[in-house]
């Protein structure tokens, strides 16, 4: 994020110490106070060490402990799960939860839990008990239980320097600095960011972090806390469909679905007038795309006693997931925009193989001749970035709106996005009518427009009816904001899955993540109306992931001894510009792979030699770039080249199946269940 680094840097003059925790020595790393890099994947593990280190320190923020997280929470001996009112009384609620007091020595209600009454975390004069093991009466007579914290101790005794070491190859002096650094520090913001998604075991990772945080209690303070990626929401798109929610495009092509099982849970509103549902991409690969013949045996798991498919085929069964199309009910039609998906997705040339048959029809809106371009029946010319007007960019992490006017006409037939779904929805209303269809796809122009009012032309109107009645920009219209080109955002929006912010904007254009819940004590939106780090869901038992851990990855592909990784390029802004000649000429010319000085010598590769990639799953070529960056083991190819850039067409992603992982499908628990907003 070249635009966002000088923050970073003057940070540093300020005197804030930056550590980078990165494998490779990265374009990050040289402007670090600290590189730390760990082997690849193995960043839970020095997490762990992290907070492991905190609690020997003396460093916990025990306050913030006992109101903001369920490591107060009271768990049952005989049975690993939490003490619930159902073990305490016939009848008695799934979603109230206990602790200790202190002050009365008694076992008592949380405040705040889902099953109460009240959202506030006010403690009220309760002083939760973190360590004891105390009788609590429940149906079943008498049964110990002990606060979360305790199971914590002892699952972080085993975190030792020496074993922190052996997985990760980070030292016990290196280790100790940066505890030492963590613990006695007023603030520490950590920023994993979107690539810290990018693995099997990722969420293991995320609540690592989330977990030091918690204990030095920096969550919900301003240069504090974890930030990964969060947008700031536009909700004046929503008026387009009444109703509906997600994008315009989404909105289009899945109103006519079948409404999923279950439209309201946790106080999530459900959609008012037209069934709305979105199924995540590898799971739609998975089912129609051929991937589930690789998945059993990339995303083997030691841990798990059983095979990958069996958690999935539970998911499907008890409805905690519902793909579009289902099981058995093969897609006919195909249509991407915004997306390359022989490019991005995992293992094209089985998807290829295996969904491209199915499919009567593929349509492609791209600005580009993209390799999924060049394999649909019509490529539909989208303008280029700078021939149409729109909202550009929108995160959180910098509150601020970023559009961009037209520059330029449109080359030849190319079109906005708006205006050729416009057309679409047109034609199809009517064919539709033509055809003495009644309803549906006979209104679905006239519902897109709005009766009219917004046709193929209006692109400008619509993006500045967008921004006037948007929370987040505050009456600003399409005028004044296409004139600035960045306007500041003056509020975080609504609550959402990728705007769960939980903050308003501060005075001077920061926003600080989950001050609602800090500072003004609302519940967290989770089983237990805390920051959760205990799962007692049956699948979390079962892979011993109730408590955050670390496990090493699956060998996707075949047990090799490379394990590649891949860099968010410098060179383009995602996949647009990446074929562009006068981009080229800034690098080699075309894709290369990063691989380390020792690895190239075993295996006698020269700097900007043609090598061959493989696993079990398929292989392509690329030139090689030998670097001292890279440690051994570990290769890295910069993202979003195209296949046709390769000889034979085979690109990077043929050796990658990005195997789910099970536990990712898990459903009727709170807060861990299938949704998009």
């Amino acid at each position: 994020r070249m635009p966002d680094a000088h923050f970073a840097t003057e940070a540093r003059y300020r005197g804030t110490t930056v550590i980078t925790v990165a494998p490779d020595y990265s374009a990050s790393s040289i402007h670090a106070s600290l590189w730390v890099n760990p082997r690849q994947a193995t960043d839970a593990a020095l997490a762990l060490g992290i907070a492991r280190g905190i609690l020997e320190r003396g460093a916990v923020d025990e306050a913030y402990v006992r109101e903001q997280t369920d490591l107060p929470f009271l768990v049952c001996e005989d049975t690993g799960l939490f003490l619930r009112q159902a073990d305490r009384e016939a009848g008695g609620r799934e979603d109230i939860f206990y602790v200790y007091d202190l002050e009365s020595e008694e076992i008592v209600e949380a405040p705040g839990t889902p099953g109460r009454w009240s959202d506030s975390l006010d403690l009220d004069g309760l002083r939760p008990a973190l360590s004891g093991s105390y009788p609590a009466s429940t149906t079943r007579g008498a049964i110990p239980v002990r606060p979360v914290m305790e199971h914590l101790r002892e699952r972080l005794s085993t975190i030792t320097p020496e074993y922190v070491e052996e997985v990760t190859g980070v030292s016990p002096s290196t280790q100790e600095r940066m505890a030492d650094q963590i613990a006695g520090s007023r603030r520490t913001l950590f920023y994993p960011s979107w690539g810290s998604n990018r693995q099997y075991h990722a969420d293991l990772l995320h609540r690592a972090l989330i977990l030091i945080s918690a204990l030095r209690g920096h969550h919900g303070h301003t240069g504090a806390g974890v930030r990964f990626a969060a947008w700031l929401p536009f909700d004046g798109s929503m008026e387009f469909t009444p109703g509906a929610q997600g994008s315009w495009m989404q909105r289009l092509l899945m109103r006519f679905y079948t409404p999923p099982p279950r439209m309201m849970e946790n106080g999530i509103a459900a959609l008012s007038s037209g069934p709305l549902t979105w199924t995540p991409s590898h799971l739609f690969l998975y089912l129609h795309g051929g991937l589930d013949a690789i998945q059993d045996q990339d995303a083997r798991d030691d841990s798990l006693p059983r095979p990958a498919r069996e958690y999935m085929n539970e998911a499907l069964e008890k409805g905690w997931t519902y793909p579009k199309p289902a099981p058995g009910n093969p897609p006919r039609v195909l249509i991407t925009s915004g997306c390359n998906p022989l490019r991005r997705w995992p293992s094209p040339q089985i998807v290829e193989k295996v969904l491209w048959p199915k499919l009567r029809m593929i349509a492609t809106l791209d600005f580009r001749l993209s390799t999924t371009g060049m394999k649909a029946d019509l490529l539909l010319p989208a303008a280029g970035y700078y021939e149409k007007l729109g909202i550009k960019y929108a995160v959180a992490l910098s509150p601020y709106v970023v559009v961009g006017e037209q520059a330029v006409a449109p080359l030849g037939e190319s079109k906005s996005e708006w205006e050729i779904i416009s057309l679409l929805a047109q034609r199809i209303q009517q064919r539709a009518r033509e055809r003495g269809i009644e309803g549906g796809l006979a209104e679905v122009y006239d519902q897109f427009s709005m009766n009219g009012t917004y046709g193929p032309k209006d692109e400008a109107k619509v993006v500045d009816r967008i921004l006037q009645v948007s929370t987040i920009t505050g009456g600003v219209g399409w005028e004044e904001a296409r004139k600035a080109g960045a306007i500041p955002a003056v509020s975080a929006g609504g609550w959402g899955i990728t705007s769960g912010i939980g903050s308003e904007v501060e005075p001077g254009g920061s926003l600080t993540p989950s001050r609602i819940h800090v500072e003004e004590k609302h519940a967290w939106p989770t089983l237990t109306g805390r920051q959760q780090f205990y799962l007692d869901h049956p699948w979390f038992i079962e892979a011993d992931e109730v408590l955050p851990r670390y496990k090493p990855l699956p060998r996707p592909g075949g047990d090799h001894p490379i394990l590649l990784m891949a860099g968010h390029n410098r060179w383009s802004i995602h996949a647009i510009w990446r074929a562009h000649p006068n981009l080229l000429r800034m690098q080699r010319g075309g894709p290369v792979i990063w691989i380390s000085v020792e690895d190239a010598a075993a295996r006698g590769i020269q700097d900007g030699a043609q090598i061959r990639v493989w696993n079990d799953h398929g292989s392509f070529q690329i030139g090689a770039k030998v670097t001292p960056a890279m440690p051994p083991g570990e290769a890295m190819v910069y993202h979003a080249w195209e296949p046709y850039q390769f000889p034979d067409w085979r690109g990077n992603m043929e050796v990658v199946s990005s195997p789910y992982k099970p536990l990712h499908f898990a459903g009727d628990y709170g807060h861990l269940r299938y949704r998009i907003f």
